[in-house]
């Protein structure tokens, strides 16, 4: 599963990723295919982590008033100090649609499959501070980081794992939250059976993703065929996300002061550049600058890439008894 990283390695991993978010015949891996994307993938989250900033959370965002008061009167000041409160209010909602209320989580374990950097389930942790927080991440190094600057004992802990095997016994988490990373797992039936398989029987799954439309497709006929679920809800919140990236690509945004830090204009201007694709600018139509593409032409700086996503979805499911 090791990867040699470089270049080679972001290429291999943006190819392999759009090939399974897409309808080609090759679309699904073997095992072998399967390890060697996963290999690239720690490498390219390993280097992702050495650099997060701290408070940086993984995710395109949204912006909704409403959800955004609600935050402030749980977590006075949060969403607006050092962050542009985007990426926040995605994490909360994955708690806010389940039918309980934040002093319900106490004495419950939430599992987050794909924790990142570890900032966004830390969030939550502070936003229901009576749960257990667990967080599971493929990347060894985005778990070191994790567990170095977040862990609180047994209210918040991180440990490697594999979304598609989990390192967790039968019916042992009372909530799983899945937060914009599932389009990175090559086999999204293992993932879904896995999250299945570590809920406690009336036990919630709290689902958020960006699709394509062939892996919205695919994800729908999963929700029918794998067993053990009831599925409560699915709300496209495509414009909320889409509010949510204007924002943070907005004139005067945390995003852009941090992204904008250089001692040229034109490197600024590069680093904005990149890291907006990173962050979903496509979604909202935004395209690359003359300029950049002018370079990427060049072989001056690395071609930016972000899947085609048509959709992003919240869906929420039960847990049955059996």
């Amino acid at each position: 599963m090791e990867s040699t990283g470089g270049p080679a390695a972001i290429n291999a991993f943006m190819d392999t990723v759009s090939r399974f978010n897409g309808p080609s015949e090759s679309a699904v891996l073997d095992a072998e295919a399967s390890d060697e994307f996963k290999g690239h993938s720690i490498w390219l989250y390993n280097v992702a982590a050495m650099m997060a900033a701290r408070g940086e959370i993984w995710n395109w965002g949204m912006d909704d008033p409403i959800l955004a008061k609600e935050i402030d009167d749980v977590l006075p000041g949060s969403l607006g100090f050092c962050t542009d409160g985007v990426s926040e209010q995605l994490y909360f909602r994955a708690l806010r649609e389940l039918p309980l209320a934040l002093d319900d989580y106490a004495g419950k374990t939430v599992l987050e499959i794909g924790s990142g950097a570890g900032e966004g389930l830390n969030f939550l942790s502070r936003a229901a501070p009576g749960g257990r927080f667990l967080g599971v991440e493929l990347s060894p190094m985005a778990v070191r980081r994790s567990n170095a600057l977040l862990s609180r004992g047994d209210q918040l802990r991180y440990i490697q794992g594999d979304a598609e095997a989990l390192p967790l016994g039968d019916a042992e988490v009372d909530v799983v939250i899945s937060v914009e990373s599932s389009h990175n797992y090559p086999h999204p039936e293992r993932f879904i059976a896995e999250v299945a398989r570590v809920l406690k029987p009336g036990g919630y799954f709290s689902y958020l993703d960006g699709f394509t439309e062939h892996r919205y497709d695919v994800t729908t006929l999963l929700k029918r065929d794998v067993p053990g679920f009831e599925w409560l809800s699915e709300e496209d919140i495509s414009e909320q996300v889409r509010a949510g990236i204007r924002k943070r690509m907005a004139p005067g945004s945390h995003f852009r002061r941090v992204a904008e830090v250089g001692n040229t204009r034109l490197r600024r201007h590069v680093a904005f550049q990149m890291q907006a694709t990173t962050m979903g600018s496509p979604f909202i139509g935004m395209e690359t600058s003359p300029v950049v593409r002018a370079m990427q032409k060049l072989g001056r700086v690395p071609s930016a890439w972000t899947l085609p996503v048509e959709s992003y979805v919240h869906s929420v499911a039960r847990r049955r008894s059996e």
